[in-house]
């Protein structure tokens, strides 16, 4: 309710400096002092509404919209591409990965619906998301591309960045992290910024944002991001809601549950992306990388967990290979048999991120077949494929297997 009323406070505020020229600089003057007198009003509300068992699941439920079946099962072995908002947006240059689709092996597509700049890429319908005013739509046609892709027989999954979003840090300020030298939001490295991972408000708007992607089409939502800070002066981060003591990893399964309980019943499929390395500490209990990911976690509540083994994300001389990059196979090998005890008797499948970018060592078709092998091997669920640029190396894609 206090949201409305801030909303609606603010568009009124908008047509005075709008409509009445004589009032623009009282109303600009109102409109400031407004949102500073925001700022502190919500960072206090949450503080005392979210700082109490922030761990358990929220109770109010997300948005509810009318969520379509999905078209087909998931293939027993999903073979998939990442594709951007941009090229999915652009019909010439999706022409070239439909033809590559069409030409191989190929039966599935990831597309972001948000990446790490928050910025939502399809027209999104959800009230609190258009209040947010975070939508800035690069696929316009979306409608007709799900259409499309099903028709070609793809596996359509949504990837969706979670924590890291500047677009809600604008829209949120008093859920971001901050920096407790200046007061002002905390940046990583990147100079991107961060929110607090335990907020349930936050929580909230990522799933009201899911659920409107399974609404029109996608098979599968696949989140991404889910996790604390890595990087930047992390001893400077100051969050709102977490408080500090209850262990990350805690945090996080809680939010695992939470997509379960909010996604399952519904039918939609859901992945999550884990660092690589997490599959390497499947036996270290309580060792979560500092950034609150556990496969264990994770496996009770998701149907895929997709680990980002990018052989060039490893670091020199892990498991005796100077260059981790050089040897795809083995890299990929390990880490799938590190995990493998932590899938039996679990519903969730491991199903691979996999490096087709030049890092580390010049990556070919024999270079991405190794990866592919070694998950089949391991009795992968599939795999995935990355590229940033979406340029993928066609050899390595059997023209036969459909």
């Amino acid at each position: 309710m206090k949201d409305k009323i801030l909303v609606f406070c603010k568009n009124i505020l908008a047509r005075i400096v709008k409509n009445e020229t004589q009032f623009f600089w009282s109303g600009m003057v109102i409109v400031a002092l407004f949102n500073v007198a925001l700022f502190e009003l919500s960072f206090k509300l949450s503080n005392a509404a979210e700082k109490n068992d922030f761990y358990i699941a929220m109770t109010k439920s997300p948005e509810v919209l009318e969520v379509q079946a999905p078209v087909s099962e998931p293939p027993q072995e999903v073979r998939g591409i990442y594709m951007s908002a941009y090229v999915a947006g652009d019909k010439i240059r999706r022409e070239k990965l439909f033809k590559l689709i069409d030409d191989t092996e190929l039966n599935a597509v990831v597309i972001d619906i948000k990446d790490s700049t928050g910025k939502v890429f399809f027209d999104a319908q959800s009230e609190l998301i258009r209040s947010y005013d975070t939508v800035d739509v690069r696929i316009a046609d979306i409608d007709p591309l799900l259409e499309d892709l099903h028709k070609r027989g793809m596996w359509v999954i949504a990837r969706q960045v979670v924590f890291q979003d500047p677009e809600l840090a604008d829209a949120r300020p008093d859920l971001a992290v901050h920096s407790k030298r200046t007061g002002k939001s905390w940046r990583d490295n990147g100079g991107r910024r961060w929110m607090d991972t335990a907020s349930k408000d936050v929580w909230n708007y990522n799933m009201i944002l899911a659920r409107e992607a399974a609404s029109r089409g996608f098979d599968e939502i696949q989140f991404d991001y889910i996790r604390f800070p890595s990087d930047g002066n992390i001893s400077d981060m100051s969050f709102p809601v977490w408080d500090g003591k209850t262990p990350k990893y805690d945090v996080l399964r809680s939010f695992f549950e939470y997509i379960d309980k909010n996604l399952s019943p519904l039918g939609v499929k859901t992945s999550v992306d884990l660092f690589g390395m997490t599959f390497n500490r499947v036996d270290k209990p309580t060792d979560d990388l500092g950034i609150g990911q556990r496969v264990v976690d994770a496996v009770p509540y998701i149907d895929y967990i997709s680990p980002m083994v990018y052989p060039s994300h490893y670091p020199p001389t892990f498991e005796g290979y100077a260059n981790p990059a050089a040897h795809p196979y083995a890299i990929v090998d390990i880490a799938l048999k590190d995990a493998a005890s932590a899938f039996v008797d679990s519903r969730a499948k491991a199903r691979p991120w996999l490096q087709d970018f030049d890092m580390g060592a010049d990556y070919n078709a024999a270079m991405i077949q190794a990866q592919i092998k070694a998950s089949r091997d391991n009795g992968a669920s599939g795999w995935l494929l990355w590229n940033p640029s979406n340029i993928y190396t066609q050899a390595a894609l059997d023209k036969d297997v459909k």
